[in-house]
């Protein structure tokens, strides 16, 4: 689909991922077909183990609200958004356990059809085996030493 008719970008940086809503002239204004496109777009993110990191860009949804109510962790000016979402993106990308990484995007995907005990006690299962896993041994010795993570995904 030619891009200026996709209502859902993809792009990649290494492991960050962004994901844009293109609509601007509709101001974004959601529709079935943006729906679709956009759960195929992150089922294809979330099987893939490279991406360590989305940004969602094109929302119409006031910043500071989506701030206030914990949807976003941070807002930053226009003419500064994509270079500073980039940059935290690829904070991401390059200092969280590929392995964790793996879990969330699981865990985020599979909660949408989920009770929440049932979404908490598959949290506590994946606990349990994190702090078994070579990763979470790494991410210790990492701040113990003071040194970057040399994180395996394993």
């Amino acid at each position: 689909m030619d891009a200026a008719m996709n209502p859902i970008l993809l792009s990649r940086d290494g492991a960050v991922a962004t994901v844009t809503l293109n609509r601007p002239d509709q101001l974004n204004a959601w529709t079935p077909a943006m729906e679709i496109e956009l759960r195929r777009v992150m089922l294809q993110l979330s099987a893939d183990d490279t991406v360590r990191a989305i940004v969602l860009t094109g929302s119409t949804l006031q910043a500071e609200e989506a701030e206030r109510i914990g949807l976003v962790s941070a807002v930053f000016e226009a003419d500064s958004f994509a270079a500073e979402a980039a940059d935290r993106a690829r904070v991401i990308a390059t200092t969280v356990s590929p392995r964790s990484a793996r879990i969330i995007k699981r865990q985020l995907h599979e909660s949408a059809a989920q009770s929440l005990a049932h979404a908490c006690q598959v949290a506590a299962v994946e606990v349990t085996a994190a702090i078994v896993s070579e990763d979470f041994r790494e991410g210790v010795q990492h701040f113990l030493e003071k040194r970057p993570a040399a994180f395996t995904g394993r």
